[in-house]
């Protein structure tokens, strides 16, 4: 805001000589802090939206993760099941082996 010493009695802006000059000054002194304070939007706005991007990237990369992790554990619950598959397919017969065949159980 200009200064209220650069107004004559009526209200008017006094363009005299000095108070021209004061009043030009303070004008291009607002316009550097009014430049200064877009960069500065300018720069936080950049920073945020470089950050924004990297979460998006890290949250595409866990999904990604989370998704091979549960393939994982059911290829892993598949073979579990097999496993105990075979191991009780091993005792069923070991078991007939020791009690002889079904047929000559009855």
């Amino acid at each position: 805001m200009l200064d209220a010493s650069l107004y004559d009695a009526g209200g008017k802006l006094d363009m005299s000589s000095s108070k021209g000059e004061r009043a030009e000054k303070q004008v291009a002194s607002a316009s550097k802090v009014q430049t200064q304070g877009i960069q500065q939007i300018t720069k936080a706005i950049h920073e945020l939206d470089e950050a924004t991007q990297h979460n998006a990237a890290e949250a595409d990369q866990q999904s990604q993760l989370t998704q091979e992790m549960e393939q994982q554990a059911e290829q892993l619950s598949q073979c579990v099941s097999t496993l105990i598959h075979l191991i009780k397919g091993v005792e069923e017969q070991r078991q007939e082996e020791k009690e002889g065949p079904k047929l000559l159980r009855g």
